[in-house]
């Protein structure tokens, strides 16, 4: 029977996959997407003789899993499983399990450098220099003392209140299922936008929180204001972002994550010193991956033994 990945993350540790599956009188497969993910059409494919699947972001509905009779178990590589259609699954028997709890200390060890590359003209500098060679002392903003909004108070955000903390940070924060806590103080979304210096967007993907951040939002925006995003790109808009930045509206924006992945960028965005990217890293290191990898390799060990 076939034990097949389709996320990238999984060849870091490959042979600890393969031997679990010889030993076990399985195989293993590894398929990787060319972009972020599969569509559903492409898993429709993929899925149709594997047994158990190891996924990442790719679209799992009731056409992904319709011609995968022998498919009963998918195991989402990290926590976020907002690109599976439970009721597909639960109807053709299918258990969907994740590894939540593990990513979020790396993804706010990866937000702390965020803030202090942008608010500290890191990027800049090292633009100016390299392609126009100026010698650029334009003064950046400290991280101390600064009032940092989430959207989002789950384990990432936890994670990021308590790394901020030592910078003396006064951390709030908006989530309809979370209380106020030793971490952050809850608020109500205008009063998050009105007092954050950055404003980092860590929620899950949902109705509610299709396109949070809009143009209606950024008005309420506090001066001067940072704006990460290292959740699901809907999000936000992602036009309304843009012009806030060219408007003056929003000083600075940092995208870990698109609508579209990879995304298509207007050249003025990438010419742009106060708005940033990466490729939907934040919680890709070596350390993060084995960690997920190893906990992957535990859940296999109890659904084929």
């Amino acid at each position: 029977m076939l034990i097949l990945s389709t996320t990238p993350r999984t060849i870091q540790n490959l042979n600890d996959f393969e031997k679990l599956a010889e030993d076990s009188n399985y195989t293993f497969s590894q398929i990787n997407p060319i972009a972020q993910q599969f569509g559903s059409n492409e898993m429709r494919e993929i899925l149709k003789d594997c047994f158990i699947a190891i996924v990442g972001d790719d679209e799992i509905d009731s056409n992904a899993i319709e011609n995968a009779n022998s498919l009963k178990h998918i195991i989402k590589w990290g926590s976020g499983t907002d690109s599976i259609d439970f009721e597909a699954t639960t109807a053709m028997g299918i258990t969907v399990t994740n590894t939540p709890g593990i990513l979020g200390k790396y993804v706010a060890e990866y937000v702390l450098g965020i803030i202090i590359s942008t608010n500290r003209n890191l990027f800049e500098y090292s633009n100016t220099l390299k392609v126009n060679n100026l010698w650029n002392k334009t003064p950046g903003s400290s991280l101390y003392g600064k009032t940092v909004g989430l959207i989002g108070f789950g384990n990432i955000g936890k994670e990021i209140g308590n790394l901020l903390s030592i910078f003396n940070c006064k951390i709030i924060f908006y989530d309809p299922y979370v209380q106020s806590n030793e971490i952050g103080i809850k608020v109500d979304l205008t009063s998050l936008y009105k007092n954050s210096d950055i404003l980092i967007i860590s929620a899950k993907l949902s109705s509610e929180t299709l396109n949070i951040v809009d143009r209606k939002a950024i008005n309420n925006f506090k001066e001067n204001c940072l704006l990460i995003n290292i959740s699901r790109g809907p999000l936000l808009n992602e036009e309304d972002v843009f012009n806030a930045v060219k408007n003056k509206k929003l000083k600075y924006l940092f995208l870990d994550v698109f609508n579209s992945e990879p995304p298509n960028l207007e050249n003025y965005y990438v010419k742009n010193n106060h708005i940033n990217f990466s490729q939907h890293n934040a919680s890709n290191s070596y350390d993060a991956i084995e960690e997920v990898n190893m906990k992957i390799v535990e859940l296999l060990k109890d659904l084929i033994s």
